[in-house]
């Protein structure tokens, strides 16, 4: 398997903002298993922000194009993330 992801991040307001996108691609060949054009590719979006010393609250966003692994084939699959990560 091989995974190629880029992302590009900026932070605002003394590293209380931050946001960032992204673009992963995935291949799943190996020697003994090869098919033209067999891979995945998708976008990413991930922004948080620190509420207190303690709270931070995030969300990611994924779209992913194919998922040609699974049967049936799932296309254009999105992912939402949403939550709070605290810490005492």
């Amino acid at each position: 398997m091989k995974d190629l992801t880029g992302e590009i991040r900026r932070t605002f307001g003394e590293s209380r903002f931050s946001l960032s996108s992204g673009y992963r691609r995935l291949s799943t060949q190996d020697t003994f298993f090869y098919e033209h054009n067999l891979h995945q590719s998708g976008l990413l979006a991930n922004a948080w922000m620190r509420v207190d010393q303690h709270t931070l609250l995030y969300f990611d966003y994924s779209l992913d194009n194919d998922f040609f692994l699974f049967s049936p084939d799932l296309k254009n699959s999105q992912v939402f993330r949403l939550g709070v990560n605290w810490k005492y």
